[in-house]
């Protein structure tokens, strides 16, 4: 018998093939939700804190996206209004404007 004979009789028996697949699928469905309504201090606290976004910043933002609510912290590369976005310096990452609830600047001892 090889050795990769042997291996196979040791790798776990899947009984109910694609049932684990079915439950994450199942619940990514449930925890997905929609974005929830900010009020109106809300919208004005974060416009605020929107006009005195700068490059180099360090912030944490919550935002909607993917169904969820989510959290990022980094620093601000960009802000580019006329596309409705935030782009941070890692890259790729950027968030658009109209999914964020909150954006909080993390002092330079904090950062990353």
């Amino acid at each position: 018998m090889t050795r990769a004979e042997r291996a196979k009789q040791f790798m776990p028996f899947d009984s109910m093939k694609g049932l684990g697949e079915a439950l994450r699928r199942r619940e990514e469905k449930i925890l997905r939700g929609p974005r929830r309504s900010l009020s109106e201090e809300e919208e004005r606290k974060l416009d605020r804190e929107l006009r005195r976004l700068e490059p180099g910043d360090i912030v944490q933002i919550r935002f909607f996206a993917g169904g969820r609510d989510q959290s990022y912290r980094g620093r601000v590369r960009e802000v580019r209004p006329e596309e409705g976005r935030i782009l941070f310096e890692e890259a790729g990452t950027s968030c658009f404007i109209e999914d964020l609830y909150e954006i909080r600047p993390v002092p330079e001892r904090e950062s990353l």
